[in-house]
C-alpha cells in the first residue's frame, strides 16, 4: 500500500498561570515538510482539529499517511517552580517525532524513512519533561510545540487523552520499586529530580483476609538528586495471604506517593488424607485402538487400586492404578473404579465410551 504524506499541527493560542492545563484544539494539515516545525511557520490556513480524538473520527477517515500537530500558547513566568514541566500527550498512532519551538525533544516509534524502518508505538503513552531552566522555554511569550505524525493504517492521529501542561510536584519525582517475592525482599525508593528530596517511606505488611497490620515500619528518608536507596522488607513467617503496601511522603508538602503490592497464593485447598477418586466420569476410544487410563486418585499413601467390571481382556495396576486392554466392538462400557488405603475406600462409576463418532466425550469448549 502507498502512504501518502501528510502532517497534523495543533494551534491554541492562551496565557496560562494555572499548575496545569489542557491543549484540547489543534490546527490539521496533512502533507510533511522540515518547515512545518519552525515556530514562525504561518499556519493559520490549516484547519482546526480536537486533540484526544483521532483525526479519522473528525473527516479523515480515508487518510494515512504523514501527520503534524501545531500547538501555540503562553506559559506565564509564575510557572517557575523548580520542578520540571511535564508535557503529557497521550497515545499517538502510529509514530511521532515531538519538536519543542524548533528543537526535537523526543520520538515515538519509527517512520518508514528510518534506518530501522516502520514501527509502530499506537498504543503507548508519549510524554516528556523541561526543567524551568531550558532555555528552549519562552517565559510570558508565545511557545510552539508541534507533533509530527505517521499513521500506517486505521486510525491515526494524538488520542485517548487531551494533551496536557502540568508542573509537577516534588513528591512527582519519587518512584517506588519493590520485589516482595524475592529470596531476600526489597523494596526500592529512587528520586528521578535533580533536587535534592527528604521525606519519610512506610513499610506495612498486612493481612488480606482481615485487612489488619502485620507489620510496619516507618523511617526519615533523604534523596539526593537522581538518588536511590534500598530498604529491606521486614520478612513475615505466616505470609499465605499478605500484601505490601509501601508510601513516600515528602516533608514540605506532606503529599505522599505509594505502591500496592500483593503476594500470590493458592486458594485451591490440599488434599486430603482419605482416599478421593478425581477426573472425568466418561473417556472415549476407538475400536481396536490401544487403552490406557490411570485412575486420578489422592489421599494418604499407600493406596490401593482395583476395579469392577473391566471388558474382557483389560487389566490394572494394583500399585499405581494404571489399566490397559483393547476393545474390538463399539459400545459403553460402565466400569466401577475402587482406591484403598487405610483410612478408608471410595468408589466412583466410568464409562468407556468405544466408538467412531466424533466426540465421544462431552467437549469441555468449541470453536465454531
Amino acid at each position: 500500500m502507498k502512504y501518502l504524506p501528510a502532517l497534523v499541527f495543533c494551534f491554541l493560542s492562551f496565557f496560562s498561570t494555572a499548575q496545569k492545563f489542557q491543549l484540547p484544539r489543534a490546527k490539521f494539515i496533512t502533507g510533511d515538510s522540515s518547515i512545518y516545525k519552525s515556530p514562525s511557520f504561518d499556519d493559520k490556513a490549516w484547519k482546526e482539529l480536537k486533540t484526544g480524538a483521532t483525526w479519522d473520527s473528525q473527516g479523515y477517515d480515508t487518510y494515512d499517511g504523514y501527520a503534524w500537530y501545531r500547538f501555540h500558547f503562553v506559559m506565564g513566568s509564575v510557572l517557575k517552580k523548580g520542578t520540571p514541566i511535564l508535557f503529557s500527550l497521550g497515545k499517538i498512532d502510529d509514530a511521532c517525532e515531538v519538536y519543542f519551538n524548533g528543537t526535537a525533544i523526543g520520538k515515538s516509534g519509527a517512520f518508514p524513512s528510518d534506518k530501522s524502518g516502520y514501527i509502530s508505538t499506537w498504543d503507548k503513552a508519549f510524554e516528556f519533561r523541561l526543567e524551568p531552566s531550558n532555555a528552549l522555554i519562552k517565559w510570558d511569550e508565545e511557545n510552539v510545540l508541534c507533533v509530527k505524525v505517521y499513521d500506517g493504517g486505521g486510525a491515526g492521529g494524538i488520542f485517548s487523552a487531551i494533551p496536557t501542561v502540568n508542573v509537577m510536584e516534588l513528591i512527582d519525582g519519587i518512584i517506588i520499586a519493590a520485589d516482595p517475592a524475592a529470596k531476600k525482599p526489597t523494596v526500592t525508593f529512587t528520586n528521578t529530580f535533580g533536587y535534592n528530596i527528604n521525606g519519610k517511606y512506610s513499610i506495612e505488611c498486612i493481612n488480606e483476609d482481615d485487612a489488619s497490620t502485620i507489620t510496619k515500619t516507618e523511617a526519615d528518608i533523604a534523596l539526593g538528586r537522581n538518588q536511590s536507596e534500598v530498604v529491606d522488607i521486614p520478612e513475615v513467617k505466616n505470609n499465605d495471604h499478605v500484601s505490601y503496601l509501601y508510601s513516600f511522603t515528602e516533608n514540605s508538602t506532606k503529599k505522599s506517593v505509594s505502591k500496592h503490592d500483593y503476594l500470590p497464593y493458592i486458594l485451591t485447598p490440599l488434599p486430603g488424607d482419605a482416599p478421593k477418586i478425581n477426573g472425568a466420569k466418561v473417556y472415549g476410544v476407538r475400536p481396536n485402538s490401544p487403552f490406557i487410563y490411570k485412575i486420578p486418585a489422592t489421599g494418604k499413601k499407600p493406596l490401593q487400586y482395583s476395579a469392577e467390571n473391566l471388558p474382557q481382556g483389560f487389566t490394572i495396576n494394583p500399585d499405581n492404578g494404571v489399566i490397559t486392554g483393547k476393545l474390538s466392538r463399539s459400545g459403553d462400557y460402565t466400569v466401577t473404579f475402587v482406591v484403598k488405603n487405610a483410612l478408608g475406600t471410595v468408589k466412583k462409576d466410568f464409562t468407556i465410551k468405544c466408538g467412531d463418532l466424533l466426540a465421544l466425550t462431552p467437549p469441555m469448549g468449541w470453536n465454531s
